[in-house]
């Protein structure tokens, strides 16, 4: 896959300073830490698979919704997979979609095992410390899909003060530079202790060639899951419709409650920056927590992903 120039990272934003007596006493903390994240992609119009990392393989008990624990034999999908199978270094081949290709990051950080892809990915500045996957036999201009996602770790433990651990479906592939794709999905949020409905190009926010839109969901999921980790999981849908301008939706809830009505973040690249051409699908995870600007955290996330599915949009 051809790579782009990188993109400089994007100032941070820091995280005000909690009161003392809001701080969660941290017994035992290790030299490194770990977080992970749990992805299982809906039966929905659109999923991309994701891969993991070495790292704890992810509770089987924990709650999945009865749309993804079963996969759906439909000829509309683009993208299948239910990573039935064991894979060291890298994610093998889909079940609908064909082999999953390695466009960024280190192969040693991903893994398949026990029907989840997993990530396990060092705390480093955006551009070194993220993962691309792309299926190079799917090719869309337009999609839906869904993924559900859940943090196997607890940023809070390393008391992150900026960026995030990030999962995102990828969307018209194209190469690496800050304009080569499309990325919608979920962030952890350092600054916030929450979860971020985020889609932008990947130039990072305040670079040239950047569009981002993002928000708020309000969600702690250490209120969620107060006896976590594991936290989650929550599920992600999104769609991407249209050329020139490209339409954006997405929405977040956790898995057993209602689903919502709406969509909860919309917007237009109405400035054309991503590609606008029927490309690749693909899946992206990140990690770049900080204590500091630009001092990394020895944490580890970890991402695990299952069941996921891309097709047309409904």
């Amino acid at each position: 896959m051809p790579v782009g120039v990188e993109p400089r990272h994007p100032e941070p934003t820091r995280r005000p300073k909690l009161p003392k007596a809001a701080a969660r006493p941290m017994a035992g903390r290790r030299a490194v830490a770990t977080v992970g994240v749990v992805v299982a992609v809906v039966a929905v119009s659109v999923v991309v698979a994701t891969g993991g990392g070495r790292g704890p393989t992810p509770n089987p008990s924990s709650p999945r919704s009865s749309t993804s624990s079963a996969p759906r034999a439909s000829p509309a999908f683009y993208l299948s997979d239910h990573f039935r199978r064991t894979v060291d270094g890298g994610w093998g081949s889909a079940d609908v979609g064909g082999p999953w290709v390695l466009a960024k990051g280190s192969a040693d950080d991903l893994s398949v095992t026990q029907g989840h892809a997993l990530f396990a990915i060092p705390a480093a500045d955006f551009r070194r410390a993220e993962q691309i996957l792309v299926a190079p036999d799917t090719k869309a201009l337009e999609f839906q899909g869904s993924f559900d996602v859940t943090f196997l770790g607890n940023i809070d433990e390393v008391d992150a003060q900026y960026g995030g651990v990030l999962a995102y479906l990828v969307a018209r592939f194209h190469d690496t530079g800050p304009t080569g794709y499309y990325r919608m999905g979920v962030a952890w949020d350092a600054a916030t202790r929450r979860l971020w409905l985020r889609t932008q190009t990947p130039a990072g926010k305040g670079n040239p060639g950047d569009f981002t839109i993002e928000r708020n969901t309000g969600i702690d999921p250490t209120a969620d899951f107060p006896s976590g980790p594991p936290y989650g999981p929550y599920r992600v849908e999104v769609r991407i419709t249209g050329s020139s301008p490209t339409t954006f939706a997405s929405k977040l809830w956790k898995v057993g409650d209602p689903e919502p009505s709406g969509w909860m973040l919309t917007g237009t690249d109405t400035t054309n920056l991503g590609p606008q051409s029927t490309d690749p699908i693909g899946f992206r995870a990140s990690n770049d927590l900080q204590g500091a600007p630009n001092l990394y955290l020895p944490f580890t996330a970890r991402i695990a992903v299952t069941a996921l599915e891309v097709g047309p949009v409904p």
